[in-house]
């Protein structure tokens, strides 16, 4: 099975999908979801690229993200893991946090954002977690203040 090509397209919105190493579900520790979503966002002050949506799954997490100043989708979301995988190592969790690689999706419109967002949002409910998705503290629903718009 050949390996699929990554698209690295600037000023696009990429819909991103990582697992953790053989789906340990080590986002149901609430410290450990708490500090991916740290890690995010100052992944996104360093690196400069938009954040228009995250959530953060028990073993993964998706998001949307938009690549500026030279970054590709590639070498940012390799920023965000590695630096996670880092500070996870600091607090004694020893061996692989991710999967290798990650899934990505090109969003074309404005139209395909909202439903990769709503998806996003939704993703709590639909796997039993909440209710709603206002409940699940560990999503972008929750955080809108700190989401990027896009121009």
């Amino acid at each position: 099975m050949s390996k699929l090509t990554r698209y690295n397209i600037e000023n696009h919105v990429y819909f991103v999908t990582s697992k953790t190493k053989n789906n340990k579900p080590i986002f149901l520790n609430p410290a450990n979801a708490d500090l991916f979503i740290q890690t995010l966002f100052e992944c996104r002050n360093r690196y400069r690229f938009l954040l228009l949506g995250f959530v953060v799954m028990p073993d993964h997490f998706h998001a949307l993200i938009m690549p500026k100043h030279g970054y590709y989708i590639s070498s940012v979301v390799q920023k965000i893991k590695s630096l996670f995988a880092y500070r996870m190592r600091g607090l004694g969790i020893k061996g692989s946090i991710w999967q290798k690689s990650f899934y990505d999706f090109v969003v074309y419109s404005e139209e395909k954002c909202r439903e990769k967002l709503d998806y996003i949002h939704a993703n709590p409910v639909r796997k039993g977690i909440v209710n709603d998705p206002m409940d699940y503290r560990f999503s972008s629903v929750n955080h809108q203040e700190k989401m990027d718009m896009i121009d």
